[in-house]
């Protein structure tokens, strides 16, 4: 199921996905600003560069399993722990950024919101397409995902399929 969210009216429509047998995930998209998706839409063909903060290592491996299918036209990167995720984005000049950030809100020590909370403050990864990987959907995480300005939010685990519409939906469509 793919939840959209209408930024004026703030409400949601929800348009159902097709999912493999295997993924009882669902995708929840916010609003993206058009510009931004076009953008995006017109970078040069290549693998979209995708930092996954995940502080389990099984939830890790899960996803790459799942993910196999579209693994050409992926670079992960994995970071199991908030502060490497903003070493990454925040303070190694000239390293090359990644156009997703994939966190889970909830990591050992400082959490995934605490991140966002950082890179608003220190203005880092401005471009980024935010996508918040969580076991389950809840108020709370819409509110969270709502108050950082993240572009979707995903329940676990996530499959192939859903993860090619989210993509395209973010506007990565010249993988």
């Amino acid at each position: 199921m793919l939840a959209l969210r209408d930024t004026e009216s703030r409400s949601f429509s929800e348009i159902n996905v097709p999912q493999p047998d295997t993924d009882d995930g669902h995708i929840l998209l916010f609003a993206t600003d058009a510009e931004l998706r076009q953008g995006r839409a017109q970078r040069p063909p290549g693998p979209v560069k995708i930092l996954v903060v995940e502080g389990w290592a099984g939830d890790y491996q899960l996803l790459v399993e799942n993910l196999r299918d579209v693994e050409a036209t992926l670079a992960l990167t994995w970071v199991d722990r908030a502060e490497k995720a903003l070493d990454l984005l925040c303070t190694e000049s000239g390293a090359e950024q990644p156009d997703i950030l994939l966190i889970d809100p909830v990591l050992p020590g400082t959490d995934g919101w605490e991140v966002l909370e950082e890179l608003r403050e220190q203005g880092c990864g401005e471009d980024l397409a935010i996508v918040v990987q969580a076991s389950a959907r809840s108020d709370y995480l819409l509110q969270r995902c709502g108050e950082f300005g993240v572009e979707a939010a995903v329940e676990k685990p996530l499959a192939a399929e859903s993860f090619r519409t989210l993509l395209a939906t973010l506007g990565f469509r010249n993988l």
